[in-house]
């Protein structure tokens, strides 16, 4: 599921068929159209939010947990990965988790 208001860069700009019902609509009037902008810019602002929990042990084990979040067009392209992905392969689902630490360089 997309967050309110989420729509692809690659719609965005574009023109789009916008139907809606007559002010004072009877059951048998027909919707009216409008050809309408789709906004440039996304109504999420693009953020990222990174937190490490990490231990150095002293013969020098490190050990971390680390919580990533994001929001905007990246979390878009992320959720549609999810969803899409088998649910039963929790490999699949792993490679998926490793995505926002590759595509933000590490």
């Amino acid at each position: 599921m997309a967050p309110f208001q989420a729509i692809p860069s690659n719609l965005r700009g574009v023109e789009v068929l916008y139907l809606h019902p007559p002010l004072e609509a009877t059951p048998t009037d027909v919707s009216l159209s409008t050809w309408l902008p789709v906004p440039g810019e996304s109504p999420i602002p693009a953020k990222q939010f990174v937190s490490v929990d990490a231990t150095l042990a002293a013969h020098g084990n490190l050990t971390a947990k680390v919580h990533y979040s994001m929001r905007g067009d990246n979390e878009l392209v992320l959720r549609v990965a999810f969803h899409q992905s088998p649910k039963k392969s929790g490999k699949t689902w792993r490679s998926f988790s490793l995505f926002p630490t590759a595509s933000a360089g590490r």
